[in-house]
């Protein structure tokens, strides 16, 4: 490693200071495999060597966040935490957001959970918020589309979501559109901002597919976070890795040990540059059109058997206590 930084703006070469601006952290251990470097090598970046390795793996340590504790901040400093919902219903990235909600909403100052779901659902999520059931009967849709008929990891959010006492909105037009169509973003847009303007200050976590999120506009096409930003909104998006996903190889290649999730943030990418002699450029570990990444470890097939298995027990534990069901 061949910098830290002591202040703002300001790096120091060599040893790293006792109370550095950044907090040393330990998400990665700091050590290379023939292995690892060998997988690097394989991908083209045939200079990079065991030292550079290790140096990269510190500067991870060294600008990653913990999560959960960089979500809440967040909270408390935007209008809007927009997070990205996985193409997997089954996902570590729901289940994390899922346990944070209760934090996020008493310590981040959350009032509303948005979602990009259409919005002749809400007489459905109405009654869910009420019951802690999602009633078929109630929806004009496929509720498959949505993984709204099945229990899983996103099913389990909205569930956190109830019992933690956030207002729940369905945000996207009924009619589909077509891609990237600029009319179906701005009414999503328009959706949040109407819950924006209310008067007890509220704080909305939109969870909604990439292409809403991510800050790359296409021809006249923006997505609803750029929307949302060029209106005065304040507001921080977030996308995950995960094995199941189209992580970038580089990064499998190097996180192959991470134990726990951690979180970076773009905007760290000169910090990042400073922190090593061979520079392996951000844009090749994060996707540099969100403002905060966070990797997860990868989970072995018998910890999701048994996590699905206790969703399926909590689904059941709570039809059998609801204080009340349509149509019972």
């Amino acid at each position: 490693m061949i910098a830290q930084i002591t202040t703002l703006g300001q790096t120091q070469i060599g040893k790293i200071p006792a109370n550095p601006y950044f907090e040393r952290n330990n998400f990665v251990k700091e050590q290379v495999s023939e292995k690892e470097l060998s997988s690097i090598h394989n991908l083209g970046l045939e200079k990079i060597t065991i030292e550079d390795l290790v140096e990269t793996k510190t500067a991870f340590n060294i600008i990653g966040y913990d999560p959960a504790t960089k979500l809440i901040n967040l909270m408390m400093d935007n209008d809007v935490l927009a997070l990205a919902r996985t193409g997997l219903n089954y996902h570590p990235h729901l289940g994390f957001i899922a346990s944070l909600l209760p934090r996020l909403k008493k310590e981040g100052g959350a009032t509303h959970l948005a979602l990009c779901l259409p919005r002749c659902l809400q007489r459905l999520l109405d009654a869910f918020v009420i019951t802690g059931e999602i009633v078929p009967n109630l929806s004009p849709i496929d509720l498959s589309v949505y993984g709204l008929n099945e229990s899983n990891d996103f099913v389990a959010l909205l569930q956190a979501a109830r019992l933690s006492g956030y207002q729940i909105t369905a945000v996207e037009p009924d009619n589909a559109g077509i891609a990237f169509d600029p009319g179906h973003e701005q009414q999503i847009a328009k959706h949040i901002l109407t819950i924006l303007t209310g008067k007890t200050k509220p704080k909305v976590i939109f969870i909604a597919p990439d292409r809403h999120l991510s800050r790359l506009p296409i021809g006249d096409w923006l997505p609803v976070a750029n929307i949302l930003k060029e209106t005065g909104v304040n507001i921080f998006t977030v996308t995950q890795y995960w094995h199941s996903d189209f992580m970038p190889k580089i990064l499998g290649c190097l996180l192959t040990g991470l134990s726990r999730p951690f979180a970076i943030a773009t905007k760290d990418s000169k910090m990042f540059k400073a922190l090593q002699s061979r520079v392996l450029p951000i844009e090749y570990i994060v996707p540099i059109h969100w403002d905060l990444t966070i990797i997860y470890p990868r989970s072995s097939t018998s910890q999701n058997k048994l996590k699905y298995t206790l969703l399926k027990v909590s689904a059941a534990v709570s039809r059998t206590f609801a204080f009340g069901r349509i149509g019972a």
